[in-house]
C-alpha cells in the first residue's frame, strides 16, 4: 500500500495491473498522479450551469477506476 501511495506511477493502472486487468480508455487526468483534482471526483456536473452534486463512494470508485 506505501508502494502504490508514494509511487509516481498512474494510481488507476497500478491497481488494475495488481488485479491482472489493463485500462482499456484511460481519462487523461484518471488519478491525482495524472492530474485529477480531488474536487474534479468528489463532485459530477449535473448541468450546462456547472451546478455539482456530491456523489456516493461507488459512483467515485466507478468515475477513478472506470
Amino acid at each position: 500500500m506505501l508502494n502504490l501511495v508514494h509511487s509516481d506511477k498512474c494510481l488507476r493502472e497500478t491497481v488494475l495491473s495488481y488485479f491482472g486487468e489493463r485500462c482499456k480508455e484511460k481519462p487523461q487526468a484518471c488519478c491525482s498522479t495524472c492530474g485529477l483534482k480531488e474536487m474534479e471526483w468528489l463532485t459530477e456536473k449535473t448541468n450546462k450551469k456547472n451546478m455539482s452534486v456530491k456523489v456516493t463512494w461507488d459512483d467515485r470508485i466507478t468515475n477513478l477506476l472506470g
